[in-house]
């Protein structure tokens, strides 16, 4: 949970559902110091976030201990370009820290038999589908969501996402 702040940070389960959001999957585990050290440094991001000097109405969570996800409440102040650009500096910046590699959407999250979230590039998806590691019914995040009310529905199983195309070639 983020402390107060100054701007118009929300917490993340008061947001609206229709709430836009931005996801980031990392590439590694994001281990509870550093998941504080994030904390941190989205609440300096949300405490100062405008769009058109307008305050955004905004929240942040951590989610699977892999997925950084950013929300707006485009109903108080839609985010502009700028805003969006800040966010990305924002993330270009934390993409210094070793592993998380945010900006890098050839990526695929998955839940292993352990129920612990894992992440691998496509094509070692792809390659785990055809040696039948990941299956139909394996879960994974979809990270074409949009909204807050959609991300309780991000994990779904392989077989409801574009990955099924791999599900033939791997039978």
């Amino acid at each position: 949970m983020l402390p107060y702040f100054c701007g118009m940070y929300t917490p993340f389960e008061s947001m609206p559902d229709e709430s836009r959001i931005w996801p980031f999957l990392s590439s590694v585990k994001i281990e509870s110091d550093f998941k504080m050290t994030i904390l941190d440094k989205a609440g300096s991001l949300l405490d100062t976030w405008t769009a058109h000097k307008n305050n955004l109405h905004a929240s942040f969570d951590i989610r699977y201990d892999c997925l950084l996800v950013f929300a707006v409440d485009e109903k108080v102040n839609d985010a502009s370009g700028c805003s969006i650009d800040k966010l990305f500096s924002f993330i270009k910046e934390l993409d210094q820290y070793p592993g998380l590699d945010l900006l890098n959407r050839m990526k695929l999250a998955f839940m292993d038999t352990h129920q612990d979230w894992k992440v691998v590039s496509i094509s070692q998806g792809r390659s785990m589908i055809n040696d039948a590691t990941l299956h139909a019914e394996t879960t994974v995040l979809d990270l074409s969501i949009k909204s807050i009310g959609e991300l309780s529905k991000a994990p779904v199983q392989l077989q409801t996402t574009w990955l099924k195309q791999y599900l033939a070639h791997a039978e």
